[in-house]
């Protein structure tokens, strides 16, 4: 049985028993254009009840999952040590999606129960128990904070649910949606300034939409069932699809906050679900394979951000020349570039660990910088060489 994404829990009941994850399954990821280099990672035996939702902490060593029967559980990313923030109680509710707070200190969740919706809280540090607030009747498919965080968007059917988390007063952005499809609004996640909300609608659409319910937009159509839950600090949206056009065909994608600039991060998955990111400049997600009638589901984690090259130092000079050496900080980086002091900048780039740049004014004092890319982003600068007069 496939298991698409949050919308379809709407047209199928899905049970736990359809999704189990073997002990120490791992999944291959398949890297397009070298954006970086994955790590899938299986999630532990003690997380039971089939894995729904992913959350990850801050700094990217705290993972957590909810599950089917209203479980949730955190997983130290290093020791895969495994605790019950929540126990299951199969009694009807699904943690359909989770979000940490920016600072780390609390943990949201969506709880899909058969008559309500409710927005779980927990504190994780000091560590609580977790404390139900309801919001209005329906399906609860995703939870979003804002960075502030003082509210969480909570979406589902035909509106998505504004909570003040001071108070955990309700306010309702009622949408029509009788053009789209009858399928629900499934996830969302908060703008960078947490004034907008972008979600997904239906089967195949990204949107966006003001907080007083204004300034309703589509960004993106044909989409492949996506799921919206990251925003990045500079407004980039990141989505996972589902292979509804042939097998391993779900996709990690990248978009503009005006819905342009699409960009393939991560394929080869059956569905790409529950993306996260955080503050390593990291993206993780739950990556999903369909082997029969059994789901395979593995942790991904896909780097962003690369480091800055280290011990930058000039080897050689000659008239109008220099040649640079430097040390690779992360495997992931695929090309560096030498950039001079001078104006105007002369540069060189390589795919090795040294590379001589030319053009420069005989004579003239000049330090190099060197930058790493891994394909993706481009690294901060490297502590600068001496200055040399080539």
């Amino acid at each position: 049985m496939h298991v698409k994404q949050r919308s379809s829990y709407v047209a199928a009941a899905l049970t736990a028993a359809a999704l189990t994850t073997p002990a120490g399954a791992v999944t291959a990821p398949v890297v397009l254009s070298a954006y970086g280099a994955p790590t899938a990672s299986a999630i532990p035996a003690a997380v039971l009840g089939g894995t729904v939702s992913l959350g990850v902490s801050p700094d990217g060593a705290t993972r957590y999952f909810g599950t089917y029967g209203g479980g949730i559980y955190k997983v130290v990313v290093a020791t895969s040590a495994t605790t019950a923030v929540r126990a299951p109680d199969f009694n009807g509710n699904n943690i359909l999606g989770l979000d940490v707070r920016a600072d780390g200190k609390m943990l949201f969740a969506a709880d899909q129960a058969v008559a309500t919706r409710s927005l779980i809280a927990a504190s994780l540090s000091p560590a609580t128990p977790p404390v139900g607030h309801l919001v209005p009747s329906g399906f609860a498919f995703d939870v979003s904070v804002a960075p502030d965080g003082k509210h969480a968007a909570i979406s589902g059917g035909d509106n998505i649910v504004i909570q003040d988390l001071t108070n955990f007063t309700n306010r309702t952005i009622a949408l029509d949606r009788t053009v789209e499809s009858t399928l629900p609004v499934a996830t969302l996640a908060f703008s960078p300034l947490g004034t907008q909300i972008f979600f997904t609608n239906g089967a195949d659409r990204l949107e966006r939409i003001n907080l007083d319910g204004t300034g309703r937009t589509t960004l993106v159509t044909g989409l492949s069932e996506p799921n919206l839950d990251a925003v990045d600090k500079a407004g980039h949206l990141y989505v996972g699809t589902s292979d509804t056009t042939g097998p391993l065909t779900g996709q990690l994608l990248r978009f503009n906050a005006d819905g342009t600039g699409r960009t393939v991060l991560l394929s080869g998955y059956d569905q790409v679900d529950q993306v996260a990111l955080d503050a390593t400049g990291s993206v993780s997600f739950l990556g999903r394979k369909y082997i029969g009638q059994t789901t395979v589901n593995s942790v991904v984690r896909l780097p962003l951000r690369s480091l800055a090259p280290l011990n930058a130092k000039v080897t050689a000079v000659a008239p109008g020349r220099a040649a640079i050496s430097f040390q690779r900080t992360s495997a992931v980086q695929l090309s560096f570039t030498v950039s001079s002091s001078t104006t105007p900048v002369q540069s060189c780039t390589t795919t090795g660990l040294s590379c001589t740049v030319t053009g420069l004014t005989r004579g003239k004092p000049v330090f190099f910088t060197v930058t790493a890319n891994n394909g993706f982003l481009t690294s901060p600068k490297s502590l600068a060489t001496l200055t040399v007069k080539p």
